[in-house]
């Protein structure tokens, strides 16, 4: 009871972006999972001393702790192989994947997700399928290959929508928002960034709730009042700093002083870049702070 007790209340506080009491709740799991303990399922879907090693890399992926989430994941991925267990292994490497986009590794991504889906296939782990379905659309995406990005985002969605899993849909929409930015789609992108929104502060998933208001600021950033971009990224900004999600935060700087650039705020722009490009350095975000770095040469 203690196991599965911790361990789901855990995934709730990592839900509704209580990163704190999560990494707390999900600590006490693996220090129950001592010695043979390890080896036990307590009749959940998946082994817990893998599922609270996955779960703890997603907080410390938000929370920018890179190297961290690794360990925690990688040593659950071992686990789950050693153990044959499908499942396990399925949720760690969907897992690791999404590190590895949160910190820029597109690549890294890529092969993880590649796997992750065949597993899922031939396991038949819809949810799983889905979810690797999504990612793997928006590192296409993300890559330059929008043309087939897209489909895999939109078949996905579609495929969350039909399930009635509501828990990530956000997640998918601000993929697929960003994605339909980057196709010239800003309508579109518009419109999954208000649904994300919508459905973020319903399920009170404020992790959620902070990336669909960066993704607002992302769009009116196209074709909005240069006011409306800044109000949607100090309000993501505000947030994501409440709840330490660094990565976020510093993309919020990173808008922010691009924002400031095009207005002619040049002090402003200024102190945003170089926060941005200061906590892209410390985190290890070497494709991110090449963009702060650029944007920062560039002359407004």
């Amino acid at each position: 009871l203690q196991v599965t007790g911790n361990l789901y209340l855990g995934v709730a506080c990592l839900a509704t972006g209580d990163y704190r009491q999560a990494e707390l709740l999900l600590g006490k799991v693996l220090q129950l999972l001592d010695g043979d303990r390890s080896r036990e399922r307590f009749g959940l879907p998946g082994f817990p001393a893998v599922m609270a090693r996955a779960y703890l890399t997603w907080i410390l992926a938000d929370l920018g702790r890179f190297e961290e989430g690794i360990v925690h994941v990688e040593d659950g991925i071992l686990r789950a192989e050693t153990l044959g267990h499908p499942y396990s292994l399925a949720s760690g490497c969907w897992i690791l994947a999404y590190l590895h986009i949160v910190r820029g590794e597109l690549d890294g991504a890529l092969g993880l997700l590649e796997r992750g889906l065949a597993l899922s296939r031939e396991w038949t782990l819809t949810f799983y399928s889905v979810l690797n379905t999504a990612s793997l659309g928006y590192v296409r995406a993300l890559s330059g290959q929008i043309a087939e990005g897209l489909p895999l985002l939109e078949q996905a969605l579609r495929a969350l929508e039909s399930m009635g899993l509501r828990l990530f849909q956000p997640l998918v929409l601000v993929y697929l928002g960003e994605a339909y930015v980057l196709a010239d789609r800003l309508d579109d992108a518009h419109d999954c960034a208000t649904r994300a929104l919508a459905l973020a502060r319903e399920g009170g998933q404020r992790g959620h709730e902070a990336w669909a208001l960066r993704l607002l600021g992302e769009v009116a950033t196209a074709h909005e009042p240069p006011e409306r971009a800044t109000d949607h990224y100090r309000d993501a900004l505000a947030l994501a700093a409440e709840l330490g999600m660094s990565p976020l935060v510093a993309h919020c700087h990173l808008g922010l002083g691009n924002q400031y650039r095009r207005t002619g705020g040049s002090q402003q722009a200024r102190e945003h870049l170089e926060t941005a490009t200061t906590m892209y350095r410390d985190m290890g975000m070497p494709l991110w702070l090449t963009k702060a770095g650029h944007e920062t040469e560039t002359p407004g």
